[in-house]
């Protein structure tokens, strides 16, 4: 009986797994850095650390300190998969770094504080980090109409380097092009325009890069349609930016 009721179980976990991945197509294509507690203890003492964490930088809260270190953070785990501790950590600084910003009120100051080119540190939902071959660096730049408009565009630009053991087997940028228009709320509501691929160095097979491209880089990155960002930190060196997108969401760390 035990036997069978196991067996049962299993056959409910596979199907349900079928299932999800059904739903979910681009779930087998990214990987989540978010790393899940596996028991109600693991998750208890993390919950417990975050906590003990944000009281320790509200008592001795100093918004260069905290910066810099969120910056040291994501620098040593540059688009990578963070460790239990680590992520803790980082979603700890965020949380407090959140409370302390004060949304901007005007279209004019807001777009002052956006405009201007980004460099993307920290994704907390990556892709697959065993591309070997692939070496890429995103920048993001916002650019306003004016800064009086509530509309501007956004270039994603993804500089990648293809490398074999020994050789480059090519270089270049692909640029992605998207036009944003902000909300009420000061929201950015955020439309595809279009892809640009400009090698450098040509590979072999440029179908197959940017396939490969596509996989490595964080999905909103290479196709940020139908999205809208949430910019719930802004200074002059770092931006915090929630994307939320039709059946998932984010966060994104920026430097200037």
């Amino acid at each position: 009986m035990t036997s069978l009721f196991l067996f049962f179980l299993y056959l409910i976990k596979i199907n349900s797994f079928t299932l999800y991945n059904t739903l979910h197509p681009y779930n087998m294509k990214y990987r989540i850095s978010l790393t899940i507690a596996k028991s109600v203890d693991k998750n208890n003492e993390i919950m417990d650390s975050s906590k003990q964490i944000i009281a320790n930088l509200t008592r001795n809260f100093d918004i260069e300190t905290t910066i810099e270190e969120l910056k040291s953070l994501c620098l040593s785990k540059q688009l990578k998969t963070f460790s239990y501790e680590e992520n803790n950590k980082f979603e700890s600084i965020i949380k407090i770094l959140e409370s302390k910003f004060k949304p901007i009120l005007t279209t004019q100051f807001l777009n002052f504080a956006l405009s201007g080119e980004w460099n993307l540190l920290y994704s907390n939902i990556t892709t697959k980090n065993d591309y070997s071959n692939l070496e890429f660096n995103i920048t993001q730049k916002l650019i306003p109409t004016s800064f009086d408009s509530i509309n501007g565009s956004i270039v994603n630009k993804i500089a990648w380097r293809l490398k074999s053991s020994s050789d480059i087997l090519g270089t270049g940028d692909l640029i992605v092009k998207s036009d944003y228009t902000i909300t009420p709320k000061g929201n950015l509501e955020v439309i595809l325009n279009e892809h640009i691929l400009l090698p450098v160095i040509v590979p072999d097979d440029l179908e197959a890069l940017v396939s490969l491209i596509q996989r490595s880089v964080p999905f909103e990155i290479f196709d940020p349609d139908d999205t809208t960002f949430y910019n719930t930190y802004i200074s002059p060196e770092l931006r915090i930016t929630r994307v939320v997108g039709s059946k998932w969401s984010k966060v994104n760390v920026f430097v200037k």
